[in-house]
């Protein structure tokens, strides 16, 4: 679902978290204050049910079968003037500071994010501006009917490491690759955490399987050439 969007208000971060799952994509923005959001998602009637209504929302036909909303903290007069600088087409490609070498017979891609991060939430509850701002990306791979709302597969994630995970109390309790990682399995879902895996945080995350599984996973993974260069990212991250 490619868009363009014209207009951001001012003193707003520009390269904002891309979202994209079948039939709908999304983008999310973040302000000069923690509290401060803005997403843009354009959607197909035919695919997707589109946007939730949450909070402040103004929305338009795009093209066709084809929706966009605006949601947001800003006055409704900004909401429009977005909206209104919407447009099809694409400015920005989905990309990925890794390629996985292996994933589970049957796992197929159902959904991806990927962009920066300017504010994180803290273990107590806070928030605390990233500076530099933190590179993540994302994939969801699914085995059941493709519905992320009914999500039965795994999301593997990389991101630049920035002690985020520890201020949220997340420890190491063994190792992988000659890193520290942390293995966890609660109600059927097992995570597995490696910290600093060339300046990178790695976290896979998934249900029904077992600790082989995710630390092969990991094992087949492979950072692109400077993986805190958004430059040396990958549009190809399977294979």
């Amino acid at each position: 679902m490619p868009f363009t969007v014209g207009f951001v208000p001012a003193g707003w971060h520009a390269d904002g978290l891309l979202h994209t799952e079948p039939g709908l994509a999304a983008r999310r923005y973040e302000g000069p204050r923690p509290e401060d959001q803005l997403t843009v998602q354009v959607w197909d009637t035919r695919i997707s049910g589109g946007a939730a209504d949450a909070g402040q929302m103004v929305r338009r036909r795009l093209a066709g079968d084809v929706w966009v909303s605006v949601t947001g903290s800003p006055p409704a007069a900004v909401l429009d003037q977005v909206l209104r600088s919407v447009a099809p087409g694409d400015t920005q490609r989905l990309t990925f500071p890794f390629r996985l070498g292996w994933v589970p017979d049957g796992h197929r891609v159902i959904g991806a994010t990927s962009g920066a991060r300017h504010w994180l939430a803290t273990g107590s509850g806070g928030a605390r501006r990233a500076d530099p701002p933190l590179l993540d990306a994302v994939l969801l791979l699914d085995r059941g009917r493709g519905d992320p709302a009914n999500f039965t597969g795994m999301s593997v994630g990389v991101s630049t490491e920035d002690e985020l995970w520890q201020d949220r109390g997340v420890r190491p309790n063994g190792t992988i690759l000659g890193r520290p990682s942390r293995y966890t399995e609660e109600r059927g879902v097992a995570e597995l955490h490696v910290f600093d895996l060339d300046g990178m945080h790695v976290l896979v995350t998934a249900s029904g399987t077992d600790r082989a599984t995710l630390e092969r996973i990991v094992r087949e993974l492979r950072l692109v050439g400077d993986p805190r260069r958004p430059a040396d990212w990958t549009d190809r991250p399977l294979g």
